[in-house]
């Protein structure tokens, strides 16, 4: 019946499931999370307790000759020797949430310049 109502799902494999309409399905966040960090540890991931303070910048050049500044590092501030570390990153995602705005102001978004829009995202 699952596969007949949503197409798109893979049922291969499932000897028995159900499709509630009302009250249905439950989700512990901090769970799910820490299963998450968990398998991420087991992987070989290292979490570091620290704050986000800044960026460096590199100029790039491209072939055509454009320069461009591009976000080269993050600089966090540990909370185990208050002492600010840079953090080499190939990419940068801003997923800092409500301070998505804040964090988009570190990175020069809506200072001016290339970006000068700034990111309407503000904690509550």
């Amino acid at each position: 019946m699952l596969n007949k109502q949503f197409p798109w799902l893979n049922t291969d494999g499932i000897a028995i499931g159900c499709f509630g309409v009302q009250n249905e399905g439950w989700l512990d966040p901090w769970a799910f999370l820490t299963a998450f960090r968990q398998k991420a540890l087991s992987l070989g991931v290292l979490y570091l307790n620290a704050e986000l303070v800044g960026f460096d910048k590199a100029k790039r050049i491209w072939a055509d000759g454009t320069i461009e500044n591009q976000l080269d590092k993050a600089l966090v501030l540990s909370a185990e020797d208050n002492k600010i570390y840079p953090m080499d990153a190939a990419l940068i995602i801003n997923a800092a949430g409500p301070w998505a705005g804040e964090v988009a102001k570190m990175a020069g978004i809506g200072v001016a310049g290339e970006y000068p829009v700034a990111l309407p995202v503000e904690p509550r």
